[in-house]
């Protein structure tokens, strides 16, 4: 096919058009880009922002049961039954309940993937580094806790204290994983205690601050849970002594000295 020859004026119009087209769209904007074509920003670039935005704005991509969460690209998705759901009872078995995904992905086969359960709020994260290969990056789903604050504040609760929210669910099931007590005492020790849902024991010590008076202080609290409240039932101190004039040890009971500074659920 031959060749349009073009004279001097035709080929400086051509050139205008051209680079308008390339710069300034008719003077206003780039040309928008398209799924096929570059544009203001490349067609992946598009594709991901079109992911982004129709995950946050337009809701996630509802996907059919039996789908691998592995296997998903970037984006935002919700569905029922996953594959290799952290929570189902094995990679292969479909989990029962729906689910949410986000999945952000680097180059090189490398992801990090967040998986929420709609209806219980437990999260796991998992990455996979370079490769792809499933058994890289943590090799496995990581559990992701949340607290819910039941009760704050500063007692020996030796009255019961509400939650703010049951231990139950409206089905019976339990609405946490485990419950979490903090605690200080009289002498400033802190720390927390992991518990089950019927209660709670701590046990601590303290060493008498002068080094010429053997005289420690063990201290328990017990409490008790249903499942609305929580109650100190017991709350001791033993204190252990030296005779003063033989190295006889002797003991004594004194009011309890730990007080609950917070209670929460562990999602």
């Amino acid at each position: 096919m031959a060749i349009k020859k073009l004279n001097l004026d035709q080929t400086i119009f051509e050139l205008g058009r051209k680079l308008k087209a390339h710069i300034k769209s008719g003077g206003d904007a780039h040309l928008p880009a398209s799924d096929d074509n570059n544009g203001f920003m490349t067609t992946s670039q598009l594709t991901q922002l079109k992911r982004v935005y129709n995950g946050i704005y337009s809701g996630r991509e509802a996907l059919p049961q039996n789908t691998d969460i592995l296997s998903l690209g970037p984006g935002f998705y919700v569905g029922y039954g996953f594959i290799n759901h952290p929570g189902a009872a094995s990679p292969s078995t479909p989990a029962s309940w729906i689910t949410l995904v986000d999945v952000d992905s680097g180059n090189d086969g490398r992801k990090k993937i967040e998986v929420t359960d709609s209806f219980t709020g437990y999260k796991w994260y998992r990455t996979i580094h370079t490769g792809g290969a499933p058994t890289s990056g943590t090799g496995d789903w990581v559990r992701i806790e949340g607290e819910l604050t039941l009760w704050e504040g500063s007692s020996q609760l030796t009255s019961p204290v509400t939650f703010s929210q049951s231990l139950v669910n409206s089905n019976g099931t339990h609405s946490f994983t485990k419950i979490r007590v903090y605690y200080r005492s009289d002498y400033d020790q802190r720390g927390s205690v992991d518990a089950g849902f019927s209660g709670a024991s701590i046990n601590c010590t303290n060493l008498n601050n002068d080094a010429n008076i053997s005289a420690p202080d063990l201290m328990e609290a017990e409490l008790k849970f249903t499942n609305t409240t929580a109650v100190c039932s017991r709350n001791v101190r033993t204190n252990l002594y030296n005779g003063k004039t033989d190295n006889t040890v002797y003991s004594r009971q004194e009011p309890g000295s730990i007080n609950i500074t917070k209670i929460v659920g562990v999602k």
